[in-house]
Protein backbone atom coordinates (compact mmCIF):
# COMPACT_ATOMS: atom_id res chain seq x y z
CA UNK A 1 0.00 0.00 0.00
CA UNK A 2 3.02 2.76 0.65
CA UNK A 3 4.52 2.03 -2.23
CA UNK A 4 0.81 2.72 -4.39
CA UNK A 5 0.57 5.77 -1.64
CA UNK A 6 2.81 7.21 -2.82
CA UNK A 7 3.06 7.09 -6.56
CA UNK A 8 -0.33 8.51 -5.87
CA UNK A 9 0.63 11.15 -4.04
CA UNK A 10 3.41 12.44 -6.49
CA UNK A 11 1.42 11.67 -9.52
CA UNK A 12 -1.56 14.39 -8.57
CA UNK A 13 1.42 16.90 -6.90
CA UNK A 14 2.11 17.27 -11.01
CA UNK A 15 -1.49 17.53 -11.45
CA UNK A 16 -3.06 19.58 -8.60
CA UNK A 17 -2.11 22.76 -7.09
CA UNK A 18 -2.63 21.57 -3.10
CA UNK A 19 -2.52 18.12 -2.41
CA UNK A 20 -2.21 16.06 0.80
CA UNK A 21 0.49 14.15 1.51
CA UNK A 22 -0.78 10.56 2.43
CA UNK A 23 1.27 9.49 5.50
CA UNK A 24 0.63 13.11 7.41
CA UNK A 25 -2.42 13.17 9.92
CA UNK A 26 -5.10 15.97 8.90
CA UNK A 27 -6.56 17.34 12.19
CA UNK A 28 -10.26 16.61 11.95
CA UNK A 29 -13.09 17.00 15.01
CA UNK A 30 -14.40 13.09 15.50
CA UNK A 31 -17.89 15.23 15.66
CA UNK A 32 -18.18 16.59 12.76
CA UNK A 33 -17.46 12.93 10.60
CA UNK A 34 -21.31 11.64 9.91
CA UNK A 35 -20.55 9.37 6.77
CA UNK A 36 -18.33 6.73 5.71
CA UNK A 37 -17.67 5.86 1.43
CA UNK A 38 -19.13 2.38 0.74
CA UNK A 39 -17.48 0.17 -0.94
CA UNK A 40 -14.19 1.50 -1.51
CA UNK A 41 -10.78 0.10 -0.61
CA UNK A 42 -7.42 1.57 0.15
CA UNK A 43 -5.35 -1.53 -1.54
CA UNK A 44 -4.64 0.99 -4.28
CA UNK A 45 -3.24 2.99 -2.05
CA UNK A 46 -3.73 6.21 -0.11
CA UNK A 47 -3.30 9.53 -1.71
CA UNK A 48 -6.38 8.75 -4.79
CA UNK A 49 -7.82 12.10 -5.94
CA UNK A 50 -11.05 9.90 -8.15
CA UNK A 51 -13.35 11.31 -10.29
CA UNK A 52 -17.41 10.11 -10.53
CA UNK A 53 -20.14 10.23 -7.85
CA UNK A 54 -17.93 8.44 -5.29
CA UNK A 55 -19.19 11.14 -2.69
CA UNK A 56 -22.87 11.23 -3.77
CA UNK A 57 -25.53 9.72 -1.30
CA UNK A 58 -26.24 6.75 -2.74
CA UNK A 59 -22.61 5.56 -2.28
CA UNK A 60 -22.80 6.88 1.62
CA UNK A 61 -23.75 5.04 4.53
CA UNK A 62 -23.89 7.27 7.89
CA UNK A 63 -21.36 6.08 10.28
CA UNK A 64 -23.69 5.66 13.31
CA UNK A 65 -25.03 2.41 10.97
CA UNK A 66 -21.53 0.92 11.49
CA UNK A 67 -21.85 -1.85 14.08
CA UNK A 68 -18.51 -0.80 15.95
CA UNK A 69 -19.67 2.96 16.12
CA UNK A 70 -23.54 1.73 17.70
CA UNK A 71 -22.59 -0.92 19.48
CA UNK A 72 -19.67 0.73 21.52
CA UNK A 73 -22.18 3.90 21.79
CA UNK A 74 -24.79 1.45 23.25
CA UNK A 75 -22.09 0.39 25.77
CA UNK A 76 -20.23 3.09 27.07
CA UNK A 77 -23.02 5.77 26.59
CA UNK A 78 -25.88 3.79 27.50
CA UNK A 79 -24.94 0.84 29.81
CA UNK A 80 -25.90 -1.63 27.90
CA UNK A 81 -24.53 -4.86 28.16
CA UNK A 82 -21.82 -6.05 25.72
CA UNK A 83 -24.09 -9.04 24.84
CA UNK A 84 -27.38 -6.92 24.11
CA UNK A 85 -24.57 -4.58 21.71
CA UNK A 86 -24.65 -4.37 17.79
CA UNK A 87 -20.95 -4.89 18.35
CA UNK A 88 -21.15 -8.06 19.80
CA UNK A 89 -23.67 -9.47 17.59
CA UNK A 90 -21.43 -8.49 15.06
CA UNK A 91 -19.38 -10.47 16.43
CA UNK A 92 -21.38 -13.52 17.07
CA UNK A 93 -22.07 -13.26 13.15
CA UNK A 94 -18.46 -13.05 11.82
CA UNK A 95 -16.83 -15.64 14.19
CA UNK A 96 -20.00 -18.13 13.84
CA UNK A 97 -17.56 -20.66 12.70
CA UNK A 98 -14.60 -20.74 14.75
CA UNK A 99 -14.60 -23.25 17.42
CA UNK A 100 -13.24 -21.02 20.02
CA UNK A 101 -15.76 -18.01 19.50
CA UNK A 102 -16.41 -17.05 22.57
CA UNK A 103 -13.19 -16.69 23.87
CA UNK A 104 -12.35 -14.73 20.48
CA UNK A 105 -15.15 -12.31 21.17
CA UNK A 106 -14.25 -11.69 24.68
CA UNK A 107 -10.41 -10.98 23.78
CA UNK A 108 -12.07 -8.66 21.28
CA UNK A 109 -14.15 -6.53 24.39
CA UNK A 110 -10.98 -6.33 26.51
CA UNK A 111 -8.80 -5.12 24.19
CA UNK A 112 -12.04 -2.31 23.46
CA UNK A 113 -11.99 -1.87 26.92
CA UNK A 114 -8.21 -1.40 27.66
CA UNK A 115 -8.27 1.00 24.58
CA UNK A 116 -11.43 2.94 26.21
CA UNK A 117 -9.79 3.13 29.40
CA UNK A 118 -6.64 4.33 27.92
CA UNK A 119 -8.15 7.12 25.79
CA UNK A 120 -10.18 7.82 28.67
CA UNK A 121 -7.03 8.79 30.89
CA UNK A 122 -4.63 9.64 28.64
CA UNK A 123 -6.63 11.13 25.78
CA UNK A 124 -6.12 10.28 22.19
CA UNK A 125 -2.69 9.11 21.12
CA UNK A 126 -1.47 8.66 17.70
CA UNK A 127 -0.01 5.15 16.90
CA UNK A 128 3.35 5.71 17.49
CA UNK A 129 2.22 6.58 21.10
CA UNK A 130 -0.52 3.84 21.60
CA UNK A 131 0.38 1.34 24.26
CA UNK A 132 -0.07 -1.82 22.72
CA UNK A 133 -1.05 -3.49 26.04
CA UNK A 134 -3.95 -5.07 24.64
CA UNK A 135 -1.26 -7.09 22.92
CA UNK A 136 -4.04 -7.74 20.02
CA UNK A 137 -5.62 -5.70 17.25
CA UNK A 138 -7.98 -4.31 19.07
CA UNK A 139 -10.32 -3.92 16.36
Amino acid sequence: MAVNSYKNYYINKLKYTRVAHPFKPIQIDPHNIEYRITGRTSKEGLAQIQGGDWDRAKNLDRVDNKHIVSGLKQHFVYSTPWEETDYVEALHKKYSNYDNKEGIIRKKIKSVEILYENINRDGYLSPNKLDRSCGVDCW
